[in-house]
């Protein structure tokens, strides 16, 4: 077995995030290893570290400060984006968002380890916005311009 698989007090640690709440991480993560530095993203917990990738975090040492913090998809997915987030936290609240973005005109919303009802409700909410403007939340469909957006006959033009 792996080093990356490891549970015990040699490879993790507990730490306090800036809310207060006391989480595990692995300690290279936290604290750097070799030439490798702590990752800014490790110092917080799950939670805070998710609401920074919703763009809703204004943490001190947020690597994503308010004045150059950008949403990961546009404002019309952004209510799917956050009613999904408070769906999985009522059933796996210790999730970790890996990463969120538009590709092909679609949502995707990747996620650590999670359950087949979180993979559920993330295969809904991508398919939703299949047909959702992700500039304003009207009914939209795919447009081909060079890239694949799903856009409002407005937003389109």
């Amino acid at each position: 077995m792996s080093d990356d698989y490891r549970n015990d007090d040699e490879f993790y640690m507990t730490a306090t995030c800036k809310c207060g709440k006391e989480y595990r991480v692995e300690k290279w993560l936290k604290e750097g290893k070799g030439d490798r530095k702590p990752n800014p993203l490790y110092q917080l917990c799950n939670v805070c570290r998710n609401n920074m990738h919703l763009g809703l975090a204004d943490i001190e040492g947020n690597p994503y400060p308010a004045s150059q913090r950008h949403y990961p998809v546009g404002q019309g997915w952004m209510p799917i984006v956050l009613k999904l987030n408070e769906e999985i936290m009522a059933i796996q609240p210790d999730y970790e968002i890996a990463q969120i973005k538009e590709k092909f005109g679609t949502l995707r919303f990747y996620i650590g380890a999670g359950t087949d009802e979180t993979h559920k409700l993330i295969d809904e909410a991508e398919a939703k916005t299949a047909h959702t403007c992700e500039v304003c939340g009207a009914p939209g469909e795919a447009r081909h311009d060079g890239w694949v957006k799903t856009l409002c006959d407005e937003h389109a033009s």
